[in-house]
């Protein structure tokens, strides 16, 4: 299990992602994307060897514009690369997390999957797949 990124919501990512680079000194960035399953666009910011990962949510009513609305900007989720997803939510599972998505297809054609556990500080994990 490798760190990738941190999620973080906002509600632009227009306005926020100047502000990261200009703070952080951030040279790569990926081109803001749509996600048409989570109703999302995401732009990932390249941190060395990891992420952030900032997510504004693309429609109305969807779990992203609900977390905007209840906690404003702020960190969603952290993101682990894994080897074998099936294995690793198993794992957490036993250990009390509860999956909230199953695996469905995300970025660069990974598998994800979001488990939730109430005992960490960030609730949301987000696991998925090598990339192909």
């Amino acid at each position: 299990m490798k760190l990738h990124h941190v999620g973080i919501v906002v509600d632009s990512i227009k306005l926020y992602e100047p502000i990261f680079n200009n703070l952080l000194q951030i040279n790569n960035v990926s081109v803001p994307f749509h996600d048409e399953i989570q109703k999302v666009n995401v732009t990932f910011l390249n941190v060395g060897n990891s992420y952030i990962e900032l997510i504004e949510p693309a429609e109305k009513k969807t779990p992203i514009t609900s977390f905007l609305e209840k906690n404003g900007s702020g960190i969603h989720h952290l993101g682990f690369e894994v080897e074998n997803l099936n294995e690793e939510i198993n794992k957490m599972e036993k250990h009390g997390a509860i999956v909230v998505c199953k695996p469905v297809l995300g970025f660069e054609n990974r598998q994800i999957s979001f488990l939730f556990n109430d005992s960490l500080p960030v609730k949301l994990i987000e696991l998925f797949s090598l990339p192909k």
